[in-house]
């Protein structure tokens, strides 16, 4: 009950350091976002999130060419720009370039042999918001445990089964999910979920540190110097089976599963 949402800390945080985050609060910040919208979608014109509220829901329809009735694209030329001028202007490389990730087998080889899968992080589930919902009863029993999709051909090489819980090591760490097999994922490849805790684990941490994939990742290697992130893709990992999980019991053992409070 007194969790704040993210846009009231940040304004918190820089009133206190003299900073002008540009509103008041998160219903200001939300006002501001569907102004943004109505510009691309002028039914929306005088919407405000109160009134939106009242509604339920919008759908805008579908517009093609805004370009056009904006008057061009949101660029400094207004055009759809290959050499970005605002990159530029920051000294940063106006074209699209390649760079190679910090760590893959091509700049790691040493690390090839003792993780010799590419672990991807990332894929959407929808029946939740990055790392929310996990305490939504009717959610997390569609969606009850995070995923790891492997190859058949792995999972058989690694004496995994479908719906085994596996362990997912880096050189960083490792986590447990459960194994989902798909031969439509290329062989050299593993895809994990992320942002997972188990409301059921109870405090202080909610069993985040069991199957989140942030464990698995590191701000040492370096980070994005235009948007700040952290490697996400193209991690070097190997798998191997989980033979001591209690992840599962301890769900449906929970008020989460079960009718009981």
């Amino acid at each position: 009950g007194e969790a704040w949402p993210d846009e009231d800390i940040f304004i918190a945080i820089l009133k206190r350091m003299g900073l002008d985050y540009g509103a008041k609060s998160q219903k200001e910040l939300l006002d501001q976002e569907i102004r943004e919208m109505a510009e691309r979608y002028p039914e929306m014109e005088g919407m405000t999130f109160d009134s939106l509220k009242t509604k339920g829901y919008y759908t805008p329809p579908r517009h093609y060419f805004n370009y056009r009735r904006r008057g061009g694209f949101p660029t400094p030329t207004g055009k759809f720009e290959f050499w970005s001028k605002e990159l530029e202007k920051v000294g940063g490389d106006p074209l699209p370039f390649w760079q190679e990730p910090p760590v893959t087998p091509v700049s790691r080889p040493d690390l090839s042999r003792e993780f010799p899968y590419i672990l991807s992080i990332g894929g959407r589930r929808m029946q939740y918001f990055i790392s929310n919902n996990r305490q939504i009863k009717s959610l997390r029993r569609q969606y009850p445990f995070p995923i790891v999709t492997m190859h058949p051909d792995v999972a058989k090489a690694r004496g995994i089964n479908d719906g085994d819980w596996v362990w997912i090591r880096t050189f960083r760490g490792r986590v447990t999910q459960k194994a989902r097999l798909d031969d439509s994922i290329d062989p050299r490849v593993i895809n994990c979920d992320f942002g997972w805790w188990y409301p059921e684990a109870g405090a202080p941490d909610y069993g985040w540190r069991e199957s989140n994939a942030n464990i698995l990742t590191s701000c040492d290697d370096g980070c994005d110097p235009y948007m700040g992130s952290y490697q996400l893709q193209c991690l070097l990992c190997n798998v191997y089976r989980n033979n001591d999980c209690h992840i599962e019991e301890r769900y449906y053992s929970s008020s989460l599963y079960t009718d009981r409070p």
